[in-house]
C-alpha cells in the first residue's frame, strides 16, 4: 500500500458568520403542526401553535403566533404518513388537510325572441317567435382557512413549508390554491400570497406580489404529490427579486415526463413590487379570504385543497446558504430547541414524556432535569451510525438562584463524567464508538446533586462523524447522476438521492450543518474513494481531472488518481462554517468522461484530533 502526502491548496478561509444552533433561531412563525391534543382527528384552534412559544398541554404560550380562529370549525382533519422529501424533521408525521366545501348550481331563464327565417320573392321578411334558454353557472366555495394575528411580514422576508397539493378547489374553474395570504391588498399593490397557480394547462408554485403574478416554471406540480417549497423576497429598490425553491417527492425510481430531475431546485425572478408596507398584520392560511359560509365570489374559490405539514416565516431574507440549511434541517443526530435564550419551544418537565424518541414532536421534550425528572433521549442507530464518534452538547439556560447543578450523562450502560453546570454554559460529553450499539441507544441526562435543584437548557444536540454509502467497492448505494439534483443533504436517509458520479454536466454536492460550538471544539476530516472512471468513444481515457471545493474554497484542483483509490483530506476544518456546509466535486471535462464514488465520509475527531494540512492518498 502506497501512502502519498500532498499539500492542500489554501486559496481562502471561510469566516463563520452564523453563530447559532440553526437558521430557525430567529424565525417569526414556526408551526410544527403535530399536536392532535385529544386524538380525535379533527383540528381545534388551540392545536395549531407556534413552536417558538409552545406553551403547556392545555394552553398555548402567550407570545407565540398561534392560530386565532378557524373559518370552518371542526371540518379540518388531521392526517399522517407524510413523506419527508428532505429527510428533515418529520413534525410528528402529521399534517392538516384542507378540503374546502364547494357547490355549483345552474340557473336558467327563458326569453322569447324574434328569429328571421327567410325572405320571399317580394323581399318580405318571414319571421318566427322562439324561446331561448339562458343558463348561468354559479360557483360557491367555503374555504377552510385559518387566521393568525400580528404575523404578516414585509419587505425582505422568507416563507417555507411542506405541502401536498390535491388540485384546485373546484376543477370546473381552475383557480389558484393559496397556502398563505400575507396581508395582500391588491388595489394598493401591498403584501403577497404564496401557493399554487395555473398557467396554460399546468399548475406551478407561484405568488401574487401586489398585482404582480410570479410563477416557478421549472417544475409543474402534480396532484397528490408532496412538496417542500419556499420563497425569498428581497426589496432592492427598483431591482427587487423573488427566489423560488421547490423539492418534490422523490421520483428517481420512476421516469416522469413532468419532472425527470428530482431533488431541490431554485430560480430567481425579477420583481418591482416588494414593499416595506402592508395593509394588515394578519395572515390567512389556506386561502385568499375567510368566509363564514358558502361564498359565491371569485376569491372564495381561490382556496387551497391539500395538506400542510409545517409552516415557517421569517421577517428577513435568508441567504441561499441559510435556505439550504433550512431545507436540510437538521443534519445532526439530534437537535432539539432553538438558540434563543429560551426554553419556550419545549415543555415543562412534569408534562413531558419520560423518554424522548428522536423525531418526536418537541412538545414531548422536557425543558429541564431535576432529581424527580431525568431526561432520556432514545435513538435508533444503523450499523454504520453506531460505528461513529459523537458528542452530546447542552447549552445551559438557568438553575435555581444561579447555583451549580451536578449533571451526568449515561449512554446505554456507560456512566460518563459528572459536570458541575452553571447557567449560560456549554457542556460537552464525548461519546466514543465503544459506548454505542446498533439499534436502540439511550442518552440519559441526570441531575445527581449540587446546590441547585434543577437545570434547564436552551437547546441540545448530538453530533458526530457521518458516512454516506458503504465502503464496499461499488456505487450501488447511489443514483444515476441525471436522475437527481446535485445537492444531497445529510438529513436524508435515502442514499439513492445522492449522485453516484461526477461528469462534465453533473456535480456532486453534499450538504451538512455544523453548530459554531462543534466547529470550534473539533477537527474534521473528509474522505472518499474513486472506484471507477470511464469515457465515451473519442474522449480522453482515465484518470480524469477532478476538483474538490468546500464552501467555495478550492481544496484540490484537477486531481488525477487511478481507480480504487481512497483519498483523505485531514485539513478541512478551516474551510467549514457554522450553518450549512457544501462539499462539492466536479470534473474538468468537455464531456464524455465520468468518475464514480464508493462513499463519502466526514470524521469528527474527539480531542485532540489528527494532524492537519495534508492530503493523504492511499492506493
Amino acid at each position: 500500500m502506497n501512502i502519498i502526502k500532498v499539500s492542500c491548496l489554501l486559496f481562502s478561509v471561510c469566516i463563520c458568520n452564523h453563530l447559532s444552533a440553526g437558521v430557525f433561531d430567529d424565525v417569526k412563525l414556526w408551526w410544527h403542526i403535530d399536536y392532535d391534543a385529544n386524538s380525535d382527528g379533527i383540528v381545534q384552534v388551540d392545536e395549531l401553535r407556534d413552536q417558538t412559544d409552545w406553551g403547556t398541554l392545555a394552553t398555548p404560550g402567550e407570545n407565540g403566533h398561534h392560530a386565532l380562529n378557524l373559518a370552518t370549525p371542526d371540518t379540518i382533519n388531521w392526517t399522517n404518513n407524510v413523506p419527508i422529501t428532505s429527510g428533515g424533521l418529520p413534525y410528528g408525521d402529521m399534517a392538516i388537510e384542507f378540503q374546502p366545501v364547494t357547490n355549483m348550481y345552474v340557473s336558467s331563464y327563458t326569453t322569447n325572441v324574434v328569429e328571421v327565417i327567410s325572405t320571399n320573392e317580394f323581399s318580405e321578411v318571414i319571421t318566427n317567435q322562439v324561446d331561448v334558454v339562458t343558463t348561468n353557472y354559479t360557483k360557491e366555495c367555503w374555504p377552510e382557512t385559518i387566521k393568525v394575528q400580528n404575523t404578516a411580514v414585509k419587505s425582505n422576508c422568507t416563507i417555507l413549508c411542506r405541502f401536498r397539493w390535491d388540485g384546485p378547489a373546484m376543477d370546473e374553474w381552475n383557480e389558484p390554491g393559496w397556502i398563505v395570504n400575507n396581508a395582500l391588498s391588491y388595489s394598493n399593490w401591498l403584501g403577497w400570497m404564496f401557493g399554487v397557480r395555473r398557467s396554460g394547462s399546468s399548475y406551478y408554485l407561484g405568488m401574487y406580489i401586489g398585482q404582480e403574478a410570479q410563477y416557478y416554471y421549472n417544475v409543474p406540480l402534480i396532484r397528490g404529490t408532496w412538496y417542500e417549497a419556499g420563497a425569498i423576497l428581497r426589496d432592492n429598490g427598483s431591482e427587487d427579486t423573488v427566489t423560488f425553491y421547490l423539492w418534490p417527492e422523490d421520483y428517481w425510481e420512476v421516469e416522469s415526463s413532468q419532472n425527470e430531475l428530482s431533488g431541490l431546485t431554485w430560480h430567481t425572478y425579477n420583481s418591482t413590487h416588494i414593499t416595506n408596507y402592508i395593509s394588515s398584520t394578519d395572515i390567512i392560511v389556506g386561502g385568499e379570504s375567510q368566509y363564514t359560509s358558502l361564498g359565491s365570489g371569485q376569491n372564495a374559490t381561490k382556496s387551497f385543497r391539500g395538506a400542510l405539514n409545517y409552516l415557517a416565516m421569517w421577517d428577513r431574507d435568508l441567504s441561499h446558504n441559510e435556505m439550504l440549511e433550512a431545507f436540510g434541517y437538521h443534519t445532526s443526530l439530534v437537535t432539539i430547541g432553538l438558540n434563543d435564550d429560551s426554553y419556550n419551544e419545549l415543555i415543562i418537565e412534569s408534562e413531558a414524556s419520560s423518554v424522548y424518541d428522536v423525531g418526536d414532536p418537541w412538545h414531548t421534550m422536557p425543558r429541564a432535569v431535576s432529581s424527580t425528572y431525568p431526561c432520556t433521549i432514545r435513538a435508533n442507530l444503523t450499523d454504520l451510525q453506531a460505528q461513529q464518534n459523537y458528542v452530546l452538547h447542552i447549552d445551559t439556560l438557568s438553575t435555581d438562584d444561579s447555583l451549580a447543578a451536578e449533571i451526568v450523562l449515561i449512554v446505554n450502560s456507560t456512566t460518563n463524567e459528572t459536570i458541575s453546570a452553571m447557567p449560560g454554559q456549554q457542556l460537552f460529553w464525548d461519546i466514543p464508538i465503544e459506548q454505542l450499539a446498533s439499534g436502540i441507544n439511550t442518552f440519559t441526562i441526570r441531575y445527581v446533586g449540587g446546590e441547585a435543584t434543577w437545570l434547564s437548557w436552551d437547546w441540545i444536540e448530538i453530533f458526530g462523524s457521518w458516512q454516506v454509502g458503504l465502503d464496499d467497492g461499488t456505487q450501488a448505494d447511489f443514483v444515476q447522476e441525471s436522475k437527481y439534483s446535485p445537492d444531497y443533504f445529510l438529513s436524508d436517509p435515502v442514499w439513492k438521492n445522492c449522485r453516484r458520479a461526477v461528469t462534465s454536466g453533473h456535480n456532486v454536492q453534499l450538504n451538512f450543518t455544523l453548530s459554531q460550538e462543534m466547529l470550534t471544539r473539533h477537527i474534521f476530516t473528509y474522505s472518499t474513494e474513486i472506484i471507477s472512471q470511464g469515457n465515451s468513444t473519442g474522449y480522453p481515457t482515465p484518470p480524469h481531472p477532478i476538483s474538490l471545493t468546500i464552501n467555495g474554497n478550492t481544496i484540490t484542483n484537477d486531481m488525477e488518481v487511478s481507480n480504487n483509490t481512497k483519498v483523505t483530506f485531514p485539513g478541512i476544518t478551516e474551510y467549514l462554517t457554522s450553518g450549512n456546509n457544501t462539499i462539492s466535486w466536479s470534473i474538468t471535462s468537455a464531456g464524455g468522461m465520468w468518475s464514480q464514488f464508493d462513499y463519502h465520509k466526514v470524521e469528527m475527531a474527539l480531542p485532540p484530533g489528527p494532524p492537519v494540512g495534508t492530503v493523504i492518498i492511499i492506493h
